[in-house]
């Protein structure tokens, strides 16, 4: 169920439910659960001042180290590169694509893609510009 568009000075737009929040490039609940006294990251986009190359050999330093798995997609039409760290014993999945667009890389990211939520959200992210 679509609770509202957000539309961002980024370039993007996506879906989110009903009673989320939206503030900066970060979408949650109103209530966000708390993990080790932070408020969790439901999903948040920032652009990254690295190329993406470099970026993901950061990542891929970790892969397996810290149950990082590295996977190609598509999202918002773009071919992009997704990581996955599952957290034994703890309602944490962290989910993050990092994909190039417009000269620019984008890192889009959760810390709660085990949520249904949260994974229509991705499957509505696009681009506002081609």
């Amino acid at each position: 169920m679509i609770g509202g568009t957000y539309e961002s000075d980024l370039g993007y737009w996506v879906n989110y439910p009903p009673t989320w929040v939206t503030s900066s490039d970060q979408i949650s609940p109103a209530q966000p659960e708390i993990f080790n006294g932070m408020p969790v990251q439901y999903f948040m986009v920032r652009i990254e001042d690295q190329s993406l190359e470099t970026i993901r050999q950061n990542n891929n330093k970790n892969i397996g180290g810290q149950n990082l798995i590295e996977s190609e997609i598509i999202l918002g039409g773009k071919n992009a590169y997704a990581y996955t760290e599952k957290f034994p014993n703890e309602t944490i999945e962290f989910y993050e694509v990092l994909l190039e667009h417009n000269g620019k890389v984008f890192r889009i990211w959760t810390q709660k893609y085990n949520l249904d939520e949260v994974k229509q959200i991705f499957s509505t992210f696009e681009f506002t510009t081609q």
